[in-house]
């Protein structure tokens, strides 16, 4: 007896141990943990946001009361959020369940300094229109419209869209401000629209996109 449950005491540990070095790891078992080296994003296991804890040491800039869905449908002029879902860790796949027997799957990519999000799978009804987030801040002193990008004093948080038929932007509310991004069916197709969601230090912000840019692919326009 004893030695069986020595085997599965060190079963639990070394999962932990993958989880981790992953940079994803379960909080509890109603929530999953996103990491980068400034960035912790939570997901509760609806699929809504629950937290954004940005900088170190960790400072939550989701506003209070505030927990989106990571993705939202829009199917015949109904907008749906997601009902139920269910990460595998293996695979690093979000699934996300919807009304009428919806499910899309997410894959999830942890990069070190950004995390990215593409939908991969749908079945079901397919959707008019998608929208990821949005992904609400409490940063309102400076908002980018054009490049997605908002800052304080010490933290600069952004969105990227990673393929042409994904549209971001950034905007100010009364609570600070959000990030969204979104894509429609008939304009480049919803399957596989892609994003990249970041944060790092505000001093950091230029060249960190640079960085994503170059890690994925994207234009990366050069001086001279």
């Amino acid at each position: 007896m004893q030695k069986i449950i020595w085997g599965f005491t060190m079963l639990l540990i070394a999962n932990c141990v993958s989880s981790q070095e992953a940079g994803i790891s379960p909080m509890n078992t109603d929530a999953v943990v996103f990491s980068t080296e400034n960035m912790q994003l939570s997901l509760n296991s609806t699929g809504f946001i629950t937290s954004l804890r940005c900088g170190n040491p960790a400072v939550e800039y989701l506003p209070e009361g505030r927990q989106p869905a990571l993705l939202f449908l829009l199917v015949d002029d109904k907008r749906l959020a997601p009902v139920a879902s269910d990460f595998d860790a293996a695979t690093g796949v979000f699934s996300l369940q919807y009304e009428n027997n919806i499910t899309v799957k997410v894959q999830v990519i942890k990069k070190s300094t950004h995390l990215t999000f593409e939908l991969i799978s749908l079945e079901g009804a397919k959707p008019q229109r998608i929208e990821w987030g949005s992904f609400p801040t409490i940063i309102g002193k400076i908002v980018g419209e054009t490049i997605a990008v908002v800052r304080d004093d010490n933290i600069a948080i952004g969105l990227q869209s990673l393929n042409i038929q994904t549209i971001g932007g950034a905007a100010k509310t009364d609570f600070g401000s959000q990030l969204s991004a979104f894509a429609i069916e008939h304009d480049g197709g919803v399957l596989h629209s892609k994003i990249a969601l970041f944060a790092c230090p505000a001093s950091e912000a230029l060249d960190t996109i640079g960085e994503i840019e170059l890690a994925e692919g994207l234009p990366h326009p050069m001086l001279d």
